[in-house]
């Protein structure tokens, strides 16, 4: 640690700490100058005021998360204008907030530009996923049942998942399996009322779900871009084909193919609508699965996907 000592003569010049107390000659004048005690030069540094220490530690405990960053860069922010001490470490926390959000940003906004994409959103969605549950899992009324592969898939807690584009989907959903890196989702879901009706008439309600018929907000919240015509649709939808599947001992099913834009993202969903085999009643329920992802990962993914829309089936009675 070094002394900064002035002279009377003008002069400024360092010592060694082995000085401190002592009086020290002038380089310039000769003139002796008393270098300070260490308790006097410690008592003299600039401790950093409690807010600029806040803002620095919200920017990073909140890194990618967009709000803690930008709650530390208003604080950094506000401890500058008042001038308050630690005015380096104010400026760390308010340019990297602001750099951190920004980054934050452009990879929700840009995810096929920028490879970290993927990884960012595994982050800050990964706590919502549970990994490590059974691999059959079955549906609230135990009626049904399907199983996830066991490498990179997963089901959502709750059944819920925070995702910018497609999160207004899985409201209703009964079970939710994720793929997180790939963003690639199956869910199932029971309709109840249709028992009596032909499998093909869920193709209305279909299209209307996946076009987003009565939702008021942007589907992507990280896709408002300048530039963009704010008069486009939230999303649209285009039914490319359905047919019957084969039957089986003990159910019947339909399978749809739909090409869904969501905001500015293209999606595929492959949709299957089961029921038992009996007599048409009202009471008789409908499940219904969908597997979906982005274009590109959709065409990736489309062997595993389809293997989990296999692998549904009824729960026997005697299972239950």
């Amino acid at each position: 640690m070094s002394l900064t000592l002035t002279c009377e003569c003008g002069a400024r010049f360092e010592v060694d700490e082995v000085w401190a107390g002592k009086e020290v000659p002038c380089p310039d004048c000769g003139a002796k100058t008393r270098a300070p005690s260490l308790e006097t030069q410690l008592a003299s540094v600039e401790r950093p005021s409690w807010l600029a220490l806040f803002a620095l530690t919200c920017v990073v405990i909140g890194a990618f998360t967009l709000v803690g960053t930008l709650v530390g860069s208003l604080m950094a922010a506000a401890a500058l204008l008042r001038r308050l001490p630690g005015a380096g470490i104010s400026w760390l926390a308010l340019l990297g907030g602001l750099g951190l959000s920004g980054l934050t940003w452009a990879l929700f906004a840009y995810p096929e530009r920028l490879p970290l994409g993927a990884w960012v959103r595994y982050q800050l969605l990964t706590a919502q996923v549970e990994t490590r549950g059974p691999l059959h899992l079955r549906s609230s009324d135990q009626m049904v049942q399907i199983t996830r592969p066991k490498k990179n898939w997963g089901q959502a807690r709750n059944n819920r998942l925070a995702d910018p584009t497609v999160g207004d989907l899985q409201g209703e959903s009964d079970l939710l399996l994720v793929h997180l890196s790939d963003r690639a989702y199956v869910d199932l879901r029971r309709i109840d009322g249709r028992g009596d009706q032909q499998l093909s008439s869920l193709s209305d309600l279909l299209l209307s779900e996946l076009s987003g018929a009565g939702v008021q907000r942007p589907i992507d919240d990280f896709d408002d871009r300048p530039g963009r015509r704010r008069s486009a649709p939230l999303a649209s939808a285009e039914q490319l084909r359905t047919a019957p599947l084969e039957r089986e001992e003990d159910r019947e099913g339909r399978e749809w193919l739909y090409e869904v834009r969501r905001g500015s993202k293209q999606w595929r969903f492959l949709i299957r609508a089961y029921r038992q085999v009996g007599e048409r009643q009202v009471t008789r329920p409908v499940y219904l699965l969908r597997a979906y992802a982005p274009a590109g990962r959709f065409a990736e993914r489309e062997k595993e996907l389809r293997a989990i829309l296999d692998s549904f089936q009824f729960v026997p009675p005697e299972r239950k």
